[in-house]
């Protein structure tokens, strides 16, 4: 009889345990529906657990009640009561996910950033009305310090890092498209250069169709735009740059109108071509165009291997009146420089003709059989030409213009490589009426000193003869840096 009870007691303890004790198997996925490898899967309250294989395959003895946790880098956590001994099925979804949709901040509320800067406005990270991501440089450099990239994974829904570009919004293997980067304002397809995650000020993750505003199809694929700490401190740090006057003790404020003041002038310059220049313009800015004329001379006379130098003869005659000794100047301005001049001070003077053609309307006056390119007038209504001329060719100066939907042109003003480049020339449209802004950024690395001349034609075809608007910048010892030049307002 005690036999018998022992023999029992064991089959109702062996069959308890092949009720509860028993083999669950399953699969892990990532939310794109992808095997995940090495997934920890245990059961709580138990040292006992296991890991998926490449397949994402796993199998662990466990018994009903159990709760299995499964945990991944960069994923959320599962946990799942076992009710059965079916093949389970686990879909893994990254951390990301658990915030909101519509703008995900840095999980770090000291250091989140509150701007983005891209290359056509200014991103408030708290009112986006779109699916976007935001980190600052220390919750990317928390991630990984190894890229950018590759601290972003496992951080954004969907996104898979490839040998071909960073992948955002899955369209399946047939059409593919690669998120678009732009770092400091250049933009770069596919996988941009390294940046040194010690440098990084924030990014700002776009995976959504709002990225092809401004960027066009480029950015199907999604948006990546990055801020390094110095570019936004240049950005949000601009200096206001001074216009130069040029002052005397005798006029309190203007130059003398007479001919001992302006020998006095030339006479103490010392055939200094920026005295020379500043005392020019500040003729200009008086009305006397004829004393502005003859500093201009004089200064050609010094200096001809400039196309400026030129320019500024044939402008201070037009403004004086001398609209067919203009055009003669510019005619043999071509012919000597026919050989030597570069294709943007050609299209700059070809451009000053065309002014002189139309809005002074020379067509019957002129010998020569000028060919105009402007055949209907009325499409240039209220096109705006700047030319911008830069005395420091050697040093590089970046200018930017930013439209009243802050969009974005920009071009640098020399380099050691192109010395010829201190002259440019941009037409806007008038008609987007609002604020324009006018930026310049020194980007060499010592301070220097030189002159940025800005001058501005409104509606510059118009046969009402306007004046153009001058301002004359002046850069002291200027550190390296952004700054303010001016707003026109339309």
């Amino acid at each position: 009889m005690l036999k018998l009870k022992f023999i029992l007691a064991l089959f109702f303890l062996f069959s308890n345990w092949i009720t509860f004790s028993q083999e669950i198997t399953g699969i892990v996925y990532s939310e794109n529906k992808i095997p995940l490898s090495d997934v920890n899967i245990k059961i709580r309250g138990q040292s006992k657990g296991t890991k998926s294989d490449q397949n994402g395959q796993f199998s662990l003895i466990s018994k009903k009640g159990d709760l299995l946790v499964f945990s991944y880098i960069g994923m959320g956590t599962k946990k799942i009561r076992i009710k059965n001994f079916n093949p389970i099925k686990i879909i893994l979804r990254s951390k990301a996910n658990v915030l909101k949709e519509v703008e995900i901040k840095s999980t770090n509320k000291k250091n989140k950033p509150k701007t983005i800067i891209s290359r056509f406005r200014e991103i408030e990270v708290d009112k986006v009305g779109y699916t976007a991501y935001s980190f600052s440089g220390e919750d990317i450099r928390s991630y990984s310090n190894i890229g950018i990239a590759e601290a972003l994974v496992g951080r954004v829904p969907n996104f898979q890092l490839t040998s071909e570009g960073v992948i955002l919004r899955s369209r399946g293997f047939n059409n593919q498209q690669y998120a678009l980067w732009e770092i400091d304002g250049i933009v770069f397809s596919g996988i941009p250069p390294y940046i040194n995650p010690s440098t990084i000020e924030n990014v700002f993750v776009v995976p959504s169709a709002s990225a092809t505003v401004g960027y066009g199809k480029r950015a199907g694929g999604g948006l990546i735009v990055v801020n390094t700490t110095r570019y936004k401190a240049n950005y949000e740090n601009k200096k206001q740059l001074k216009q130069l006057n040029f002052f005397s003790k005798e006029s309190k404020g203007n130059l003398p109108n007479t001919e001992e003041g302006l020998y006095e002038i030339v006479n103490s310059s010392d055939n200094d071509l920026n005295k020379l220049k500043l005392a020019a313009y500040a003729y200009q800015k008086q009305g006397n165009a004829v004393f502005a004329l003859r500093l201009y001379r004089l200064i050609l006379s010094i200096d001809q291997s400039k196309t400026k130098s030129y320019r500024n003869v044939a402008e201070s005659m037009k403004e004086s009146g001398q609209l067919i000794n203009a055009w003669d100047f510019y005619l043999n301005y071509l012919n000597i420089k026919k050989d030597e001049i570069d294709d943007i001070s050609l299209k700059i003077i070809f451009n000053d003709m065309e002014h002189l053609y139309h809005a002074y309307e020379l067509k019957n006056e002129i010998r020569e059989n000028f060919i105009t390119s402007k055949k209907a007038i009325s499409d240039f209504k209220n096109q705006v030409r700047l030319i911008f001329e830069w005395t420091v060719p050697n040093e590089t100066l970046r200018v930017e213009i930013i439209n009243p939907n802050e969009q974005r042109i920009k071009f640098q003003l020399g380099s050691s490589e192109q010395k010829d480049r201190f002259i440019e020339e941009v037409f806007i449209d008038g008609n987007l009426l609002g604020k324009w802004k006018l930026n310049a950024t020194i980007l060499g690395d010592k301070p220097l000193k030189g002159n940025l001349k800005v001058t501005i034609y409104r509606d510059w075809l118009s046969t009402q003869k306007m004046l153009p608007l001058k301002r004359f910048f002046y850069f002291t010892e200027a550190d390296q840096g952004s700054y303010k030049l001016l707003d026109i307002f339309f």
